[in-house]
C-alpha cells in the first residue's frame, strides 16, 4: 500500500524505555500515512483521512485500496487495518467501524466476521 521513499519529518533521539520507542512509531505510522494521503490525493486518487473524536484515533479511508486505516495514538503499536467492502457504502462502513470499536462488548472479530451488534 505504501512507497518506500524519504520523509520530510526528521526526528530527535528520544530517551528511556518502551513508551519512548511506542511514541516514535506511532508519529512515525501517522506520519507516513499523511504523507502517502497526500500524494494519493496529489494523484487524484480517492483518499480521506480525519481524526474520529469517539475513538481518539485517526481514520484513513484508501478507496483504491479497498482499506481502513485506523491509528490510534494513544497506544503505541495500534495501527487497526480493515478491508472496504464494494458491496456497501463507505460512510456507512466508516460509521460500523467507529459504533464497534466503541462498544466495549464487542471485538475486532465482530468486525472481520460482520457479526450483528446486537
Amino acid at each position: 500500500l505504501f512507497a518506500q521513499r524519504e520523509t520530510l519529518f526528521k526526528f530527535a533521539p528520544l530517551r528511556g524505555g518502551k513508551a519512548s520507542k511506542a511514541s516514535n512509531y506511532c508519529l512515525s505510522c501517522l506520519i507516513s500515512l499523511v504523507e502517502q494521503s497526500r500524494y494519493l490525493q496529489f494523484r487524484k486518487w480517492p483518499v480521506e483521512w480525519g481524526w474520529c473524536r469517539d475513538l481518539q484515533s485517526f481514520i484513513f479511508v484508501f478507496e483504491r485500496h479497498n482499506k481502513i486505516v485506523l491509528e490510534r495514538p494513544e497506544y503505541g503499536y495500534a495501527t487497526y487495518f480493515f478491508e472496504l467492502v464494494d458491496s456497501l457504502p463507505v460512510e456507512w462502513q466508516i460509521k460500523r467501524l467507529v459504533t464497534t470499536m466503541k462498544l466495549t462488548h464487542c471485538s475486532r472479530a465482530t468486525i472481520i466476521e460482520n457479526r450483528s451488534l446486537l
